[in-house]
């Protein structure tokens, strides 16, 4: 009982050891003597009666009882070693008799979590292909969004549903046998699946092995106060699997899944009084609340050891209320991440000893000394793969390598280039950490702040994380977060650093807390150009441990612009500068609509303001393409393309918005002048344009089939062309008008996606795990990319012909020459595919574009005169 793990590796080729690497599981098997007794395993709230808690105590022994019976019951239904098991239950005994009872029949534990979005859990879900599913009822819900989920054999609900389209819970009980045998697992095997918070990006796949599992729970144990036995107040979901691997009570705390920030203090402080805790592991917001219950009613916790906390930044006045508070409990600050949990400790003593005052001096945040047999290096600070580890001198990106250090991401390399330095050399693995920080003179290791965090203005850079504790131990400050918002003065877009400021209720005026806070920004010439009062800090929904700098400066960022004189005006014309270049696209819409007019109406030179109109309607058309587009990317472009306006905040989602509905109001009166018939085929786009700006629905099948997303997205210029044709006064549909329209628009799009570059080219380093390889040359092939480009051109010179309006000799040769033309470009790419020959192809096609458009546009002036 109450076994350490070591982190020597055994003889993992030894068959006939390979059982013995099931270490996590027979860590908790181990307890032998627990499993005779009435000792509480996990202590679970259930409901709240009055002011009093009731709890669910679950003792060792009923715990290995009911994770045998679920074994079993997985097993007979097909589950066996290596198979999936999508888990998505909250915090309560049924999560870790799911986990448990997964790992002893050599299954992996997969967690998505579905705040990160259905198209995540969809795509992710697809990709896995999970043997079995167990879910809480809402969780099953999911099910109607996404096909992926749908699909998943097994479906199990951990709670009774009024559809029987699940297998309860009790049913697995009922049905187990309460002895199962542990099945084999080696150290390298996986043993859980969960997906990071996707605070530096898109979330990303952690696989834990064995082998992990094993290490991360021996660096824990190497810490006294992981040694002692008793109840454990735990509001971190993976921290009651050490508990249980080492014989101590887990009491997990009374909040809604997912919103531990939100849960009452009076809840929390009624459970530490029923069960009072040896240890309580929580994040630093949940400790903070029961720190400010505890000294507003006296409630005293003499039990009480040690408070581990991390998850976030800890401030210095939380160790300075623990102290206060509980004089014999002990605050130590834990600093790692998903793929390596901890990286170091800090503890509460040296905090308020020694570099508490230097962190609220502005020297940033001292997370301890390095744990043992992990390796910490600082490296330059770039958004750039790097392919080294090359140790620079004060601030830099922190990395670690160790035996708990997750290597690559599950299915991932895209993302693991990009957060993962593989040294070669030494066949090591070091993971980003995507903190910046730096090494004092005694090792330890001190943070600036996030790598997306930190602010660049035109002379200097900012870091949120040693500038904000100056702010935060000024009196009548709750927190405060910097942020840095985007605004264009003299078409030229740069940062301005502000500061929010959340306040104390009881502390002085709002309007003297912020003079100080601007006096000392200017007493230490901190180049703050705003300070501006907010309701609260934003924090992240999982524990309520991180800053949501983004989310802050979205909510916020429009009065700061109003007070800093950014006009809306600017940044739109920074965006439309940038994304939407209006001389290339009006005179694609000028080509467009005068080439269409051409093939819908002998006389369309005789109706310049019926074309004049149509024009302007094909024109905003485009714009309000471009901003759905850009809306529908966002989060794909924050991952990828952080440079582009949106993602920069020089415009926000909203702003972008409201301009389209403007343009297509305008859209819709210009289209109403042309006609009833006209007005429906726009009607019509419009229509479809909405539903292209969802993805029709399936993201997934699209994203993943290049081929299906230029056909589908490509049509919208069928009821484009047509509005023109009606427009006009022509009878619609025009077969010809959306033949040549389509054609040429599917052309466009396949030539502007001709690279050719290998896997680990720049290109294939923006694409994020799921996302299309936005590339026909390497999804079709040369060949097949080369003979679709040559149908589409077919297609386009017999739409051309049909129309009947190139009669001229010079309008035939005109004809021959951009067919044969973009027929020689195809196969010229067929025989040598490269980057650079692709790019001379879509040269090429544009040009033949422009052909047809021009024989088909002069087609009726030439009619008339000759």
């Amino acid at each position: 009982m109450n076994e350490v793990f070591t982190t020597e590796p055994g003889p993992e080729t030894d068959r006939s050891s390979r059982v013995e690497w099931n270490c996590f599981y027979q860590a908790f098997e181990r307890q032998t003597e627990l499993f005779s007794s009435d000792t509480p395993a996990i202590i679970e709230p259930m409901s709240v009666d009055g002011s009093s808690v009731e709890h669910r105590i679950v003792t060792y022994r009923r715990l290995l009882e009911d994770v045998n019976r679920v074994a079993s019951s997985l097993s007979k239904l097909g589950v066996g070693p290596g198979d999936r098991v999508l888990i998505l239950v909250p915090m309560s005994t049924e999560l870790y008799q799911c986990i448990l009872a997964t790992m002893k029949i050599g299954a992996v534990c997969l967690f998505i979590d579905p705040a990160d979005g259905i198209a995540h859990l969809d795509r992710t879900a697809a990709a896995l292909a999970p043997k079995a599913f167990i879910g809480i009822p809402r969780a099953h819900g999911l099910r109607l969004f996404s096909a992926a989920v749908r699909r998943i054999p097994i479906q199990i609900s951990t709670w009774p549903t009024l559809l029987r389209w699940t297998r309860p819970w009790r049913e697995l009980l009922d049905a187990g046998e309460p002895e199962w045998p542990t099945s084999e697992a080696a150290l390298h095997d996986p043993a859980m699946i969960s997906y990071t918070s996707g605070s530096s990006g898109s979330p990303k796949g952690v696989c834990r092995t064995h082998r992990d599992m094993r290490a991360i729970f021996a660096m824990l144990c190497e810490h006294e106060a992981k040694r002692l036995v008793g109840v454990n107040f735990c509001a971190f979901p993976v921290l009651p699997l050490d508990d249980l691997s080492f014989g101590r009570t887990s009491l997990l705390p009374r909040a809604e899944p997912g919103h531990l920030a939100e849960a009452r203090p009076e809840d929390l402080a009624d459970q530490l009084r029923q069960f009072p805790p040896v240890l309580i592991s929580a994040p630093p917001g949940t400790v903070q609340t029961l720190v400010d219950h505890c000294r507003q009613h006296k409630t005293e916790l003499p039990g009480l050891r040690h408070i581990f906390t991390g998850g976030g930044v800890v401030p210095v006045s939380l160790v300075r209320d623990v102290a206060e508070v509980w004089p014999g409990a002990e605050l130590h600050a834990l600093y790692g991440s998903t793929e390596a949990e901890p990286v170091s400790l800090m503890d509460g003593p040296e905090v308020l000893s020694e570099t508490g005052v230097r962190t609220e001096n502005g020297e940033g945040i001292c997370v301890g000394k390095v744990a043992p047999r992990t390796e910490v290096a600082i490296v330059e600070a770039t958004s750039d793969p790097l392919e080294t580890v090359s140790p620079v001198d004060g601030i830099g990106e922190i990395v670690v390598r160790g035996p708990h250090v997750n290597r690559t991401y599950f299915r991932d390399p895209v993302q693991t280039r990009r957060h993962k330095i593989h040294d070669r050399l030494t066949d090591a693995w070091w993971h980003r950490m995507g903190d910046l920080g730096f090494r004092d003179e005694k090792g330890r290791l001190w943070l600036a702040g996030r790598l997306s965090h930190r602010i660049q203005t035109d002379r200097q850079t900012l870091y949120p994380a040693m500038l904000e504790p100056i702010f935060d131990s000024l009196e009548g400050v709750k927190k405060t977060a910097l942020v840095g918002v985007r605004i264009v003065k003299d078409g030229v877009p740069r940062t301005a650093p502000c500061l929010l400021v959340e306040l104390r209720p009881d502390g002085p005026a709002p309007e003297i807390v912020l003079e100080r806070v601007w006096a000392t920004a200017r007493e230490r010439q901190i180049p703050i150009e705003d300070v501006e009062p907010c309701d609260r800090i934003l924090y992240d929904r999982r524990i309520g441990a991180k800053i949501q700098y983004k989310t802050l400066e979205r909510k916020y960022g429009p009065g700061l612009r109003d007070y800093l004189g950014d006009s809306l005006a600017a940044r739109l014309k920074l965006f439309r500068k940038l994304r939407f270049p209006i001389t290339a696209h009006a005179i694609v819409a000028a080509v467009f609509t005068a080439g269409l007019a051409g093939m819908a109406s002998a006389y369309w030179h005789e109706k310049v303001l019926s074309v004049m109109s149509a024009f302007f309607v094909v024109l905003g058309f485009f714009w309000h393409l471009r901003v759905f587009d850009e809306i529908k990317d966002l989060e794909f472009d924050r991952a990828v393309h952080p440079e582009r306006p949106l993602p920069q905040g020089i415009v926000t989602p909203a702003e972008l918005g409201r301009s389209a509905t403007v343009v297509v109001i305008a859209e819709a009166a210009g289209a109403a002048s042309l006609g009833l018939i006209a007005f429906g085929w726009w009607v019509l786009g419009l229509a479809y344009s909405l539903l292209m700006s969802v993805e029709f629905f399936n993201s997934l099948a699209l994203r993943s089939n290049l081929f299906l997303y230029g056909a589908t997205h490509s049509f919208v210029v069928v009821f484009l062309a047509q509005f023109v044709a009606a427009g006009l006064g022509v009878e619609t549909p025009v077969l010809a008008v959306g033949l040549l329209a389509y054609s040429l628009a599917w052309t466009a799009e396949i030539a502007r996606k001709l690279q050719m570059d290998p896997p680990e080219a720049p290109l294939q380093e923006r694409l994020a795990q799921g996302e299309a390889d936005e590339s026909y040359a390497r999804e079709l092939g040369p060949r097949r990319t080369s003979l679709l480009l040559m149908g589409l051109q077919l297609v386009a010179a017999s739409a051309v012909i049909q129309s009947g309006v190139a009669t001229q000799p010079l309008q035939r040769a005109l004809l021959i020459v951009a067919c044969l033309g973009s027929a020689m470009a195809a196969l010229s790419f067929w025989k040598r595919p490269t980057t650079s020959g692709g790019k001379r192809v879509e040269g090429v096609l544009a040009l033949a574009s422009v052909i047809y458009y021009g024989i088909v546009a002069a087609g009726p002036a030439l009619k008339s005169v000759f």
